[in-house]
């Protein structure tokens, strides 16, 4: 999708910056690149340079570019661009949400102080509470 619609890259990159959440797979590296050519004002030539890399020549990469339903000039094209990426927009909150569930867990694990883990409960409560609004709010068997 980022590689068709270029205004959801901003607003992606600053998500993807507050953990690290892609995976260090092709994929991953691919959706980075997407981004750093964007940064170098060459996002127009992206898909055409992670072709001529070594990463297109897996199968997730290619087949991801080749296979990719938001082409521009289909109808609703925009409509569905903009909902596909809220929804990618909500995964990637809910794999924040995740491992900042996991950090605390792992915290309290650590913990003796009864004060210190109430607070830490309230905090996984807290992140919990919002980890299920955001999956009630997108559709909760898709997220």
């Amino acid at each position: 999708m980022i590689l068709h619609y270029e205004k959801f890259i901003p607003q992606l990159e600053q998500e993807l910056a507050e953990d690290n959440i892609l995976p260090n797979s092709p994929l991953g590296q691919a959706i980075n690149y997407v981004i750093l050519f964007y940064n170098q004002d060459e996002w127009n030539t992206s898909a055409d340079q992670i072709q001529k890399m070594q990463i297109f020549q897996d199968n997730n990469v290619g087949r991801v570019i080749a296979e990719s339903e938001f082409s521009p000039n289909e109808p609703n094209a925009e409509r569905r661009a903009e909902l596909a990426f809220q929804d990618c927009l909500a995964k990637i909150q809910l794999c924040v949400i995740g491992n900042a569930i996991a950090r605390k867990k792992a915290e309290l694990a650590q913990q003796t102080d009864d004060e210190t883990c109430r607070t830490i409960q309230q905090e996984i409560t807290q992140l919990l509470r919002k980890k299920q609004a955001i999956a009630t709010q997108h559709g909760n068997e898709q997220l």
